[in-house]
């Protein structure tokens, strides 16, 4: 992977949009004061790759800024690459993989659905993770001992990484997966050898019940067969008895006819009879029906005079309606306006008592504004508190980390001083007489007490200086938050809509005095004197006056309608009176009939009901005869599904019977698939032992430890004067004393001319030389695995634990790698240091953020 840009805003220390071209330098160094914005660069490189950094990722956006973006451009095996990373604050982040079209000269998406997705296929590209990137090739501060500082089964893990041993890992997995199919086929097949198993023992039990159901059968069709016969029997007398009962119901529908007959021309000759009586009455009532008929026609004359004075009525009074539409309109769209404009006068009042209302509230939230203006402008000043006190706090610490460093020294001296017999110095080889030595030891304890008081009075100011830290923090975190919420989200807003508001209503309340209110007085005068719609006014009095004169009086009319409408019977009667006579012989003459069909008719029905009766009485007595057909039919049903029932059975144990040889085949083919599949288990578990950690990986790793131990201690002999070495001890005994196997590590062991002494036992600049000729060795292998180069070098560490020739031995052995990489960055702030690198990257932090500039 070589940089190509780094584009960041609102990252950290860097508020402005900046860029880093790294086309213009091969090996730089990157200087600057103490938090001035140095390792933020790195910090964004490893952002913008993996989604990680030494702060979390709301606490890498800019204090002043709401949102931050990097984007790192990238060349990787001949390919060009553009990641971008993005993260508003309180919101998730978002992730861009873009790749350079060289057909079409433009960028092309190459992410996928997900952020997820994405990040694993950039992880697939590159060929490893964060950890194995700041573990071989990225030296970020503090970092230098991480894998030296790892238990050792992470230190393994992640020399696994480097070395692409999980794919041994993957290989483990489909071989379980693989072996645990086996197993659950064997299950499979043991289980249906059991089921075999146990049906072929019942073999003698399903010969003898298929016997059994044979002999069964034959009983059952010959019981059956006879009562079939005595079911015949009962159903011949049934279907006696069925022509019997139609033969009744023929004779039962004709007595319900000829009773039908009586009963039709008896009420035929009843109705006859109420006609004559009615015609009797009516012929007897001839005067009086006269003189009602003279009445009405007289009425009928009257009515048809009123008929033709109201349609003159009628006709006037349409010509009113115009004139009157018109007058009733205008009143109604003068009431309609003078209703408008009096709510809309009631809608000015109420603004009135608002306008003053909101012009004092507007006062008062200028006021607020300007005292949280006040209040938040002390965040300036405070963060370049905040920034001072965080590189002496770092300075502090990095004092007392050598104060407890020299203080271990001085202890391991003072002890190897008090156990030492011999007349000779264990530290110089010098003659050493008991008063030198009682001298030494003394002046070595004071020496030691001045690093403990000096240590502790530290402890006291260090603890003072970083709450004094965190109270800035805390106090810059609040009124940033302060001026972000009340004045962003609260005063501001709420000032702008109050001004907005004022002006609205200030608008409405003039334009009111200016033309409302004038329309409003005039409507009101027009609506009480009513001096609107005159000329409508004056023809509907004419046509008034004419309807006057007419004398129409509609409800004489309708009286006399209503008089003329109750006649009409009279009408209907006196025409009814002509035709009673000539109907009158007609009735009488019907009756005469209808009497002598009646007759005849009865002695009909007396025929038919005594043919009916007979009929039945016969019908019941074969009925009597075929009740037992029920039981024996139900018996003989009874009697054939115990033969069906008994059929199904048989077939049934045959069928068991014969499967029995089925059964069989099964067993043997079973039996030899059981046998394969335990061959092919036992296989697969040697694949799963050797695919392990301690098989094939374990292997590999000690083939790869020569290589490193080779590459660091060619680099340790460039860093140091006093032979130093490092050796890896992949595996050792366990602590239980009855195993003889032993257990996989990854111990680191170092020697120099003086002897082998554990990690902890060297002084920080000899523990740097280690962790920085290790993690050298590590990205040189990185770099030069197959198919995964890594071409940039990246060390943010600081050199203030050498001294000046282990300076210049670190800068000759950087010097000696630099044909590995494509790009090496190295972060320092000795002014003597920079003069060694070709090329300088100058950070400084001014009052709009951090900014920087490549001096080649």
């Amino acid at each position: 992977m070589i940089p190509i840009t780094l584009d960041l805003k609102g990252f950290l220390s860097y508020r402005e949009a900046v860029q880093l071209d790294f086309t213009h330098f091969d090996m730089a160094c990157i200087t600057g004061q103490n938090g001035a914005g140095k390792s933020s660069l790195l910090d964004a490189m490893t952002w913008a790759l993996f989604g990680k950094a030494r702060s979390t990722d709301d606490d890498l956006i800019h204090m002043q800024e709401s949102e931050t973006e990097v984007c790192l451009v990238f060349d990787y095996e001949g390919q060009r690459y553009a990641v971008t990373r993005q993260k508003k604050r309180g919101e998730s982040k978002t992730m861009r993989l873009e790749i350079w079209g060289d057909d079409n000269q433009k960028w092309v998406n190459f992410s996928e659905a997900t952020m997820t997705a994405t990040q694993s296929k950039l992880e697939r590209i590159l060929r490893m993770d964060y950890d194995t990137f700041i573990n071989a090739s990225f030296f970020l501060q503090g970092k230098a001992d991480h894998f030296a500082q790892q238990r050792p089964a992470d230190r393994k893990q992640t020399l696994a990484k480097i070395l692409e041993l999980e794919i041994w890992d993957e290989y483990q997995k489909r071989t379980a997966a693989f072996r645990r199919q086996l197993e659950t086929r064997m299950n499979t097949v043991n289980t249906q050898l059991g089921l075999i198993r146990d049906e072929l023992a019942k073999e003698k039990d399903l010969v003898e019940r298929r016997d059994l159901l044979q002999m069964k059968l034959v009983q059952l069709e010959a019981t059956a067969r006879a009562q079939e016969e005595v079911v015949l029997q009962f159903r011949r007398q049934q279907e006696q008895a069925g022509r019997q009962k139609q033969q009744v119901e023929l004779l039962r529908r004709n007595l319900e006819n000829a009773q039908k007959r009586v009963n039709d021309l008896t009420e035929s000759l009843q109705r006859y009879q109420a006609e004559q009586e009615d015609l009797v009455h009516l012929l007897a009532d001839e005067e009086r029906i006269r003189e009602g008929y003279l009445k009405w026609q007289r009425d009928q004359a009257e009515l048809e005079s009123y008929d033709q004075m109201a349609g003159q009525f009628e006709q006037i009074r349409a010509e009113r309606e115009a004139p009157y539409q018109i007058l009733t309109g205008e009143e109604a769209k003068l009431q309609a306006q003078c209703q408008q404009l009096q709510a809309q006068a009631e809608k000015i009042s109420e603004m009135r008592n608002n306008l003053t209302q909101l012009q004092t509230k507007l006062a008062d939230t200028e006021e607020e504004e300007m005292a949280v203006e006040a209040e938040c402008s002390r965040y300036v000043v405070l963060e370049e508190q905040f920034d001072d006190l965080g590189v002496s706090i770092r300075q502090v610490e990095m004092e007392r980390s050598r104060m407890l460093r020299d203080m271990q020294t001085l202890k391991e001296r003072i002890a190897r001083l008090e156990s030492v017999e011999s007349a000779e110095c264990p530290t110089c080889g010098q003659p050493l007489t008991k008063e030198h030595r009682a001298d030494i030891l003394r002046e070595m304890k004071v020496q030691g007490q001045a690093l403990r008081d000096q240590f502790e009075t530290g402890s006291a100011d260090l603890d003072a200086r970083k709450m004094e830290y965190q109270s800035l923090d805390a106090e810059i975190k609040r009124l940033h938050r302060l001026e972000k919420d009340q004045l962003l989200k609260g005063l501001r807003p709420k000032l702008d809509s109050l001004r907005l508001t004022i002006g609205n209503l200030t608008r409405d309340i003039e334009e009111w005095e200016h033309t409302g209110q004038p329309s409003l007085v005039t409507i009101e005068q027009a609506l009480q004197t009513g001096t609107f719609a005159m000329e409508a006014r004056q023809v509907l009095d004419d046509i008034d006056q004419r309807l006057r004169e007419l004398g129409y009086d509609a409800r004489a009319h309708d009286q006399m309608r209503q008089r003329v409408r109750a006649g009409r019977e009279i009408q209907q009667t006196w025409e009814s009176l002509g035709k009673a006579r000539a109907t009158l012989e007609t009735v009488q003459r019907m009756m005469i009939e209808q009497q002598s069909q009646l007759t005849a008719a009865g002695m009909e029905l007396e025929t038919a009901k005594l043919a009916y009766d007979t009929a039945q009485d016969q019908y019941e007595a074969l009925l009597q005869g075929a009740n037992g057909f029920t039981e024996a039919n139900r018996q003989w049903l009874e009697m054939r599904n115990a033969v069906s029932q008994t059929s199904r059975e048989l077939g049934g144990a045959e069928q068991q019977v014969n499967s029995l040889q089925g059964y069989r085949d099964q067993q043997t083919m079973y039996a030899n698939e059981k046998q394969t599949l335990s061959s092919k288990i036992d296989l697969y578990r040697q694949l799963e032992d050797a695919f392990s950690k301690n098989g094939i990986q374990a292997l590999m790793i000690e083939q790869a430890i020569p290589e490193i131990e080779e590459q660091a201690n060619d680099l340790l002999s460039r860093l140091s004067s006093t032979g130093m070495m490092v050796q890896f001890r992949t595996q050792e005994a366990y602590k239980d004393k009855r195993r003889t196997d032993m257990r996989e590590t990854l111990d680191i062991v170092i020697s120099d001319n003086a002897g082998v002494r554990s990690y902890e036992m060297y002084s920080g600049g000899e523990a740097f030389r280690v962790n920085f000729a290790i993690r050298l060795a590590l990205s040189r292998m990185l770099a030069g695995r197959s198919g995964a180069r890594l071409q940039t070098l990246v060390i943010d560490e600081g050199f203030g634990s050498q001294d000046a020739e282990g300076v210049q031995r670190l800068v000759e052995a950087i010097n000696a790698i630099q044909e590995d990489f494509s790009k090496i960055l190295v972060i320092t702030h000795m002014e003597t240091l920079k003069e060694s690198f070709p090329a300088q990257i100058e950070v400084v932090k001014t009052p709009s953020g951090s900014q920087f500039q490549v001096l080649v």
